[in-house]
């Protein structure tokens, strides 16, 4: 792979949480017409959960297909360290 294709695969792992219903509406504009939009799911509150941070739920997300892949297998990575410290509200 070239250079530029790994600081891609990089930099969209590295957004990825930003998908999360709390990151979202940080751009109010933007993130109204798909909330109300019929295909949007979402849990009733999620926004509101600033204590789930968009980095927490790339690690959340990352950590089955890293540990598949040999690379977070303990439980003393990052990424796993990351899930015990998820708010439990």
């Amino acid at each position: 792979m070239g250079d530029r294709t790994v600081a891609s695969f990089w930099a969209g792992l590295y957004g990825i949480g930003k998908i999360t219903p709390p990151f979202q509406p940080q751009a109010h504009t933007l993130y109204s017409p798909a909330r109300d939009g019929p295909s949007y799911i979402s849990a009733p509150g999620a926004e509101r959960q600033r204590g789930f941070r968009y980095e927490i739920a790339s690690h959340w997300a990352l950590y089955e297909p890293f540990a598949k892949a040999g690379s977070a297998s303990t439980l003393g990575s990052p990424c796993a360290t990351s899930l015990r410290v998820l708010p439990s509200d």
